[in-house]
């Protein structure tokens, strides 16, 4: 269930309290790539969209190959999204969390 476009910003990401949500995150430090995806229930953000979640999981995608690790709790930096994703269902559907909603 999406939030209404009528809500404010601070309303969107109350309705994703407790939800769970998958991060895209990327780095380019040394001229090398660093890709990953964090998965976990949301918790907390920050005024600097560092979120807070827990029950996390990383999948690091780095050249030559992926590795996944349980982190439990998580800080996420915000400086680092790419992409926010709710998650819903048993079959962890998508549906894409538009990026006005984390700006205001």
């Amino acid at each position: 269930m999406a939030a209404p476009e009528t809500t404010t910003p601070r309303a969107r990401v109350e309705h994703l309290l407790g939800r769970r949500l998958r991060f895209t995150l990327q780095n380019s430090t040394n001229g090398e790539r660093d890709e990953r995806v964090v998965t976990g229930t949301f918790q907390c953000l920050d005024r600097h969209r560092n979120f807070i979640l827990r029950d996390a999981s990383e999948l690091r995608i780095f050249e030559g190959g992926a590795r996944r690790r349980t982190l439990g709790a998580a800080l996420v930096p915000g400086k680092h999204l790419t992409k926010v994703e709710a998650l819903r269902g048993d079959l962890d559907e998508v549906q894409t969390i538009e990026e006005g909603a984390f700006n205001g």
